[in-house]
């Protein structure tokens, strides 16, 4: 595990904390609280890596060493791993801890989410569309058959946007691995900017990255469209005056 400030905290077996700590132990350019902390870990043979009370200053100048492990990493490939399969799996959470560094990362403004289709008769419940802004700020469409069924605003919490964020990250978008993808009701594509990534939900399930994204996003959904039982951790919809 690495712990951030605010619960950001990235979820990696040991072996993944444990081969950061190396890369970074590596480097001359970290702040000497954080080569410390480093240092400390890989010397107690500990590798869960508590960043929580590190200072903003000190996170900021962390960017730079991860930009610079990535970018090692791609260009080494599966090749320099003694398990060439484990390789998909270590640069995700490297994109990750990126993203978790820095929300931003990798996105371009507001990233909106399409669910289901309008039109399609697999699509009972129309086309969920969920823009969500960096800062957490959020509008929610359902449309079906050219209706405007409902529309929302609200905020979804800093963890929650950086969770979603940094799964992105991790999957590589706008890159989708060669999936199943059925019309209509299954489909999902998110954008940013001028990036887009089409896939289905169900086989997207089990992708990294875009799958805990998807688990994320579902729930979502599911509440915004009636606003029945318990909002999932984080979402707050606004009300309209009177109500």
């Amino acid at each position: 595990m690495i712990f951030l400030p605010d619960d950001r905290d990235l979820a990696a077996a040991g072996w993944v904390t444990r081969g950061i700590l190396d890369e970074l132990s590596a480097r001359s350019d970290l702040p000497p609280a954080l080569a410390e902390k480093v240092r400390w870990c890989l010397d107690a043979e500990f590798y869960d890596l508590d960043l929580r009370d590190a200072s903003a200053a000190d996170l900021a100048a962390l960017v730079g060493p991860v930009d610079q492990i990535i970018a090692a990493t791609e260009l080494a490939g599966s090749a320099s791993f003694q398990q060439p399969e484990m390789f998909p799996a270590y640069l995700g959470l490297l994109r990750e801890l990126r993203a978790l560094l820095d929300p931003s990362f990798g996105l371009d403004g507001a990233t909106v989410f399409e669910y289901g289709s309008e039109h399609a008769p697999d699509s009972p419940a129309g086309l969920e569309r969920l823009v969500l802004e960096p800062d957490g700020r959020f509008r929610f469409e359902n449309r079906r058959a050219g209706q405007l069924l409902v529309a929302r605003t609200g905020t979804i919490g800093r963890a929650e946007v950086i969770a979603a964020a940094g799964a992105l990250v991790a999957a590589g978008f706008p890159a989708v691995p060669d999936h199943d993808t059925l019309p209509g009701a299954d489909c999902l594509t998110i954008s940013s900017g001028d990036r887009h990534a089409v896939m289905g939900v169900t086989s997207a399930r089990h992708v990294p990255g875009y799958g805990p994204l998807i688990r994320r996003l579902l729930p979502w959904l599911r509440y915004l469209v009636d606003l029945q039982g318990e909002a999932p951790a984080g979402l707050r919809v606004d009300r309209p005056p009177g109500a």
